[in-house]
């Protein structure tokens, strides 16, 4: 069982799933110093992803640490705090990130226009998805000092349950967009 006081090591370059026998952890994910990453793994997968936004992980993320991945990065939660200024990244070349929240998603801010926060993939995706169970409960804030760099990539930033790739179909309910709020970063 992940708790507060957990302690984490990890040295493990295939594939990590951090993930609950159930739907959802017991309690909020608490991923800092405690947590130790020495190698980047295949991919890292944080939280269960449901067959829906409706049956995810519901349980809070929140990471202050540097977060990286070669194939994927896949973090599912209630409300998802990416604090801190470690950077969220993978190597391999159309790799993605996403991150998926029933809630909200915030990032902190980097440290200046020179040392920013960075969300980086080579050529993969970037998706941040928030309210994925379409409650109108969610948003996305971005801090200053935010780089998404996804070298060729999609950045997709979205709520409700579109996942931002407008494949033109309706489910004839309004859009439960709630709020994007941008403070100085670079797309």
């Amino acid at each position: 069982k992940i708790t507060d006081d957990s302690n984490f090591a990890f040295n493990v370059t295939g594939d990590i799933a951090i993930t609950s026998p159930n739907q959802s952890f017991d309690a909020a994910v608490n991923i800092d110093s405690d947590w130790t990453f020495t190698t980047a793994p295949a991919s890292l997968l944080i939280g269960n992803s449901g067959t829906s936004g409706a049956t995810q992980n519901a349980a809070d993320i929140n990471s202050s640490i540097a977060l990286a991945a070669a194939n994927s990065l896949k973090i599912y939660g209630g409300n998802i705090n990416l604090g801190g200024t470690g950077n969220i990244t993978t190597t391999t070349s159309a790799a993605p990130i996403l991150i998926k929240a029933t809630g909200y998603i915030a990032t902190s801010a980097g440290a200046s226009l020179t040392s920013q926060k960075l969300f980086q993939t080579v050529g993969g995706p970037i998706t941040l998805w928030s309210d994925a169970e379409n409650n109108l409960s969610g948003r996305i804030e971005i801090g200053n000092f935010n780089k998404f760099n996804s070298q060729g990539g999609r950045i997709t930033l979205a709520g409700g349950l579109d996942d931002g790739l407008c494949r033109g179909g309706k489910s004839g309910r309004r859009h439960a967009f709630r709020g994007l709020r941008f403070f100085a970063q670079t797309l």
